[in-house]
């Protein structure tokens, strides 16, 4: 029989960033040795700690004895201590804290020395060993008595870890450690920190042990129970974690040293939203507007009708890179589909179906198509007819589109910069992770005009008997397979438009959002169509056609770019630094907007394109005759700043502060036209600005066109959709001194509201009034804002499109109002003008850019 054994020890490593999880704090002792005992009851733990300080890098060395007369030594951690303290304290293993001890900033060895055998006496011994060391040794050490009646796998086992290496593995995770309760309880406690950026991230977490210096590897929970944080594979909420592994019998007999846990943890991306982009058509062509919804998912049932006629959907699709063309080897290739990686930068939305008769119809109020029915592809289409004959054939030098056509009255009536899909869009979005022939993951078989493959998910020449359309014509939308994100009938049925221009050889070069040549004869075509061989409806296959042709095989489907709602420009360099990085965001920060936001950070809010009326009602309280209402259409977004320009802004953007009254958050004041953009800048000829006006180091440090706004883009951005006098939708009741008006911004009645300086000649710090319904501060009152245009008295009653003023004149015009004004010169179309080299107390600005 069998009366003790000497179990094993493990000794574990970790980088010298983890090092503090060893140290400790503890009671003084003087000389490099000291001994003592102690009376260990069965199950009873004990723990020895060092107090560290500051000194030369030393060993401890720990030797345990037992009344047997048995002794083993270890390395236990390193120590720069020049004074070292000792103690001995208990672990409560209920509570998980140390009994006994000071409750500040404390690090024990987690190592327990137990048995469970009657009394038995510990002697301990603590060495100082002057050698250095560069890493940690942290032992587990144990006693392992048994009895006849007791099993091999009910060992006594003491084992404390650190691991390292888990937070290497993976950046979700870090600050690793492990304590093993052996032999008063079997539970090892995984304690481990997860970071995320995320506010309430989930994580999918692994648990792994190692053995054999990490020959053999294997999941905790195939030899234990797992329970608490991650017991399920997931972990939700960051910050410290702990999971509790229970081992089994079958962990015992393969235990070896160097046994290591690992925990590997990855942020489960959030449930994506608004996938889906639902645009409502029923109004048909007579409808003021299209309403735009989203959903998360494909409806319960799946796509109906109505989807294919009265409603247009459109799917989500991810920033990707991807390789676009095919590979040499590729059956029925063509020589203009060089391969080459491509990278798109930006989310975008794309039709699940073609265009259809009946939604062209709902839109356009007539049908073109040769081959009729209602939810088959509309067909005999240009892209003119698409796009527009002017404006329309612009691109890539402009995103513009006409008005009369279908993408012009999409626009108008949805405020949505829908479009058609560019090549490079329109093959990712084809391919949906795919590299092979066709999107559903195979090439085509042996025959170039006929394949079983192509048969699943297209109408192409081969399968016109299919039943699912006429014979030889395109079939309903969404007969065939969809590709793995949902959209259909990208192979075959008819050829698409694409917004580039056609190039033979797009070249092996890596592209980063490419739009196509400058210029060109043909626009590209992408998918094939129902009298097509297999091998022209490939996911790489590139044709084109003349932007004016429109014959039975041509459709589209269209796109729409995912725009970020908030533009951040960090000028915290200052006018030294080479650059100022810009970044975008999708909602307003937790907390709202801060002080940073209105002096190291500069702020712009996408405003959507659309159409307002211009000007005031003959009837408006505090009109003047040059406000002549009249109807303006902007047929591009463009973003605009949500405060005015402060003075920390100018000063990191130009250096020096023109101000008469000096405030980092107030907005600049004492500034002229021709601070701004330079003097003699010519527009509307041209939108050019002297490279040492605060506008040329910002486009300098930004690589962005940043500007004024036109005269219609800032009443447009101050109205936000209202018609009435203020942008809050009311009216005013007194042309000097406006209740209504006190609650959106600084006027020459309300110096007193505690929100600035106490005279009427003090504007107030940006962003303290209310700000319209998108977001944008202080366009009532505070300072005069100046705008681009010349100043024109009478602006007339004719419509206008993206208006620029007249092409000279002697004034600029100002918006807003300031802090001397009475109420009715703040109003929404209230306009003043001054001379572009006026800088006097109330003259300040905003900025806008369009992307």
């Amino acid at each position: 029989m069998k009366r003790f054994a000497l179990f094993f020890f493990a000794a574990l490593f970790c980088g010298s960033a983890l090092c503090n999880e060893c140290w400790s704090e503890g009671f003084r002792f003087d000389g490099s040795e000291i001994m003592g005992d102690a009376l260990l009851r069965p199950y009873d733990p004990i723990a020895i700690s060092t107090f560290i300080a500051p000194g030369e890098p030393r060993y401890i060395q720990v030797k345990v004895q037992a009344q047997f007369d048995f002794h083993i030594a270890t390395n236990l951690f390193y120590d720069d201590s020049a004074s070292p303290w000792e103690g001995i304290i208990n672990w409560d293993y209920t509570a998980e804290e140390y009994k006994d001890f000071p409750t500040d900033e404390t690090y024990l060895l987690k190592h327990i020395v137990g048995t469970d055998i009657g009394l038995t006496t510990i002697k301990r011994t603590i060495t100082i060993l002057p050698e250095p060391a560069l890493l940690i040794g942290l032992a587990a050490l144990g006693v392992l008595f048994l009895r006849k009646r007791i099993k091999a796998t009910a060992a006594v086992l003491c084992l404390a870890m650190l691991c390292s290496f888990g937070a290497k593995a993976e950046e979700a995770v870090s600050s690793v450690s492990c304590l093993q309760m052996w032999p008063f309880l079997r539970e090892v406690i995984i304690t481990y920190w997860l970071s995320s950026e995320s506010d309430d991230p989930s994580f999918q977490v692994g648990f792994y042990g190692t053995i054999d210096d990490g020959e053999t590897t294997f999941e905790l929970s195939s030899r234990g129970k797992l329970e608490r944080d991650g017991a399920d594979g997931v972990v939700a909420g960051k910050g410290r974690r702990k999971t509790i592994w229970t081992p089994d019998d079958s962990f015992f007999p393969v235990f070896t040293e160097n046994f290591k846990i690992k925990v590997v943890a990855e942020e489960i991306p959030p449930p994506e939203t608004n996938v889906y982009m639902v645009i409502d058509l029923s109004g048909g062509k007579n409808a003021e507007s299209y309403p735009v919804s989203y959903l998360d998912d494909v409806p319960e049932g799946g796509w109906t009708q109505e989807h294919k006629t009265t409603k247009l959907v459109l799917r989500k699709v991810k920033p990707g890179t991807f390789s676009m063309g095919s590979p040499e080897s590729e059956l029925g290739r063509s020589a203009n589909e060089t391969k080459h990686e491509t990278t798109l930068s930006e989310p975008y939305y794309i039709g699940v179906f073609e265009v259809t008769q009946k939604q062209y119809v709902q839109v356009m109020g007539s049908n073109p198509s040769h081959y009729q029915g209602d939810d088959r592809p509309v067909d005999s289409v240009s892209y003119g007819s698409v796009r527009g004959t002017e404006n329309g054939l612009l691109w890539p030098d402009s995103q513009r589109v006409d008005a009369n056509t279908f993408l012009g009255k999409l626009r108008a009536k949805t405020n949505v910069d829908f479009d058609l899909p560019t090549e490079a869009q329109w093959e990712f979005a084809c391919r949906a992770g795919t590299t092979t022939a066709l999107n559903n993951g195979t090439d085509l078989s042996e025959a170039e005009k006929e394949d079983e493959n192509m048969d699943k998910v297209g109408r192409y020449y081969n399968d016109c008997y299919d039943g699912k359309g006429g014979y030889n014509e395109h079939a309903v939308v969404g007969s065939y397979l969809p590709n793995d994100w949902g959209l259909y009938d990208m192979h075959g049925n008819v050829w698409e438009w694409c917004l580039d221009w056609y190039q033979e050889d797009l070249g092996g070069d890596p592209a980063l959002d490419p739009k196509g040549p400058a210029e060109g004869t043909e626009r590209v075509k992408r998918g094939g169509a129902y009298n097509n061989y297999a091998k022209s409806c490939r996911s790489a296959c590139r044709d084109s056609f003349g932007p004016s042709e429109d014959n039975y095989r041509q459709g589209f489907r269209i796109a729409a770019r995912k725009s970020h709602e908030y533009m951040v420009v960090d000028l915290s360099g200052g006018k030294e630094a080479e650059s100022f990085p810009v970044s975008y965001l999708d909602r307003i920060p937790d907390g709202g907007w801060n002080d940073e936001h209105k002096t190291t950070k500069l702020v712009l809010k996408r405003v959507p394109a659309g159409s307002f009326l211009m000007g005031s009602p003959e009837g408006e309280l505090g009109r003047s005759q040059n406000e002549t209402q009249h109807k303006v259409t902007l047929t591009e977004a463009f973003y605009i700043a949500i405060f005015e320009t402060t003075q920390k802004q100018y000063q990191l953007i130009a250096g020096g502060n023109p101000s008469t009254v000096k405030r980092d958050t107030h907005p600049l004041e004492t500034v002229s036209y021709d601070m701004l953009r330079g003097t003699g800048s010519g527009w509307p000829a041209d939108s050019k600005v002297t490279g040492n006006s605060l506008f040329g180091k910002l486009r300098a440090k930004t690589n962005l066109l940043f500007d004024l706004p036109t005269d219609a883009q800032w009443e447009y951005a101050c109205r936000a959709g209202t018609t009435t006098a203020l942008n809050s939708g009311a009216d005013l009741s007194d042309e000097k001194d406006d209740d209504n008006l006190n609650k959106l911004g600084r006027y020459y009645y309300d110096y007193d509201d505690g929100k600035g300086g106490v005279t009427n000649y003090t504007h107030t710090v940006a962003g303290s009034y209310w700000p319209n319904a998108w977001g944008i501060y202080d366009m009532h009152g505070n300072v005069w804002e100046w705008c681009l245009d010349w100043y024109k008295e009478d602006l007339g009653e004719d419509p206008a499109t993206n208006p620029k003023g007249p092409s000279n004149g002697e004034k600029r015009c100002m918006r807003s109002g300031g802090v001397p004004s009475e109420a009715n010169r703040c109003r929404s179309a209230s306009r003043s003008d001054n001379y572009p080299n006026v800088d006097n107390q109330y003259c300040g600005f905003r900025c806008v850019l369009i992307p």
